[in-house]
């Protein structure tokens, strides 16, 4: 994420050599377009980091209610630790998502989708600002 930032705010930061009418390019542009594509490239790696962590996160929903489902049709055949035992193992799949970094957010689509919303909202105004000293 901080290389996502770092090169769109120094590619911002560039935007008066970009808009010269030369057609050479020397190598602040080439910096330019070497940090637009490593902001790709990390806006590519987070979006499959979270497309996993929310199909893991899916996955451990759906075995959860695979358990509970299978526990309430045969819980007239089980013992009463073995219930104790399925129901311990649906709280540890049910409880939280699988992937916490940092025990600070959830890893799911969501958490992308904001984190991504809120970059986009700072480039939003650093453009302000920049378009605004030209």
């Amino acid at each position: 994420m901080i290389h996502f930032v770092a090169g769109l705010f120094f590619s911002i930061g560039l935007i008066p050599t970009i808009a010269r009418l030369e057609q050479r390019y020397n190598i602040l542009d080439i910096s330019v377009f070497y940090q637009l594509i490593v902001s790709f490239q990390c806006i590519l790696r987070l979006a499959t980091l979270f497309a996993c962590g929310q199909k893991l996160a899916t996955g451990s929903e759906n075995l959860s209610d695979s358990l509970e489902n299978y526990c309430a049709q045969e819980a007239h055949r089980m013992s009463a630790n073995s219930i104790f035992e399925f129901n311990a193992m649906i709280k540890s799949f049910g409880a939280k998502t699988p992937i916490r970094p940092l025990d600070l957010f959830d890893l799911k689509m969501s958490s992308g989708l904001s984190a991504f919303s809120m970059l986009v909202t700072y480039v939003v105004i650093i453009l302000q600002f920049k378009i605004g000293e030209i």
